[in-house]
């Protein structure tokens, strides 16, 4: 096993730290995929409804969705300086607990925003099933 050592202090697992790493990407990765797939589908209903209620609660998604995409964006940059300060730091001891912060840290904050947007894709379905029917027109109530 790998440790990045504060001596008389803490230790860190490495291997733990790279599998944290990953897990964070990959968190990163579907909160993309599934952030891209909403988008695709508020384009789709968005052409076929047009009423005033619907586009203004419409627009705070359409805000959300692209608040989520600068967010993993920030975040993909962060892990990715992360793992720089990492490869640095495992031949310095004495940066154990600035790391050990670090990943929980990043650990919180990414639980966090894949809870926050969990919440914002079931908001999101709720307002579809309410204001859209697949095949209705605008012009149609649902």
């Amino acid at each position: 096993m790998v440790y990045v050592v504060n001596k008389g202090d803490r230790h860190l697992n490495l291997e733990q730290l790279k599998y944290d790493i990953n897990a964070w990407h990959r968190i990163l990765e579907f909160i993309k995929q599934e952030n891209l797939y909403l988008k695709n589908r508020f384009a789709t209903v968005i052409q076929s409804k047009i009423d005033k209620s619907f586009l203004e609660e419409a627009e705070s998604f359409r805000n959300n969705f692209i608040n989520t995409d600068t967010v993993l964006l920030l975040f993909k940059n962060d892990i990715t300086k992360f793992e720089k300060q990492l490869s640095r730091s495992v031949k310095d001891d004495s940066k154990g607990k600035e790391i050990a912060a670090i990943q929980k840290q990043y650990g919180n904050d990414i639980e966090k925003l894949e809870n926050e947007f969990l919440r914002l894709r079931a908001s999101f379905n709720a307002f579809i099933d309410k204001f859209y029917t697949p095949g209705v027109t605008a012009w149609q109530e649902k």
